[in-house]
């Protein structure tokens, strides 16, 4: 594995036992689930203009804009990290709230199995 950094991201509580959730049904990390949701998002995440992602602002609303939020350390590899803090810069959001929209953009997707070949 390359470098990794540990970063402190702030979710809606509901959202972070979503993640804990995933994870441990993959038997793998909070940190995979992120890295896999900003995978799945970061093309829908690039065309963004500063603007609202509307599908994730949809998402987020319905889902955990009432949750509490807590702070949560991951480690992320640098690379990932790099990519989230350009995008989060670009779009002046802060970090948590990029890691935040791109878990509701993915949500549907993560969790499901890409193939049976897949996984450890």
């Amino acid at each position: 594995m390359g470098k990794t950094l540990d970063q402190a991201l702030w979710y809606p509580s509901s959202m972070l036992e979503e993640m804990h959730a995933l994870a441990g049904s993959q038997k793998k990390t909070t940190a995979w689930v992120v890295e896999q949701a900003w995978g799945a998002a970061r093309a829908e995440i690039a065309k963004l203009d500063g603007h609202k992602p509307w599908r994730a602002e949809k998402v987020f609303e319905q889902r955990y804009a009432d949750a509490d939020k807590v702070k949560h350390v991951l480690t992320l590899s640098v690379t990932t990290m790099d990519e989230i803090k350009s995008e989060a810069a670009r779009l002046d959001r802060s970090m948590s709230w990029l890691v935040a929209r791109c878990f509701c953009i993915a949500h549907e997707t993560l969790g499901q199995p890409k193939s049976a070949t897949t996984g450890a």
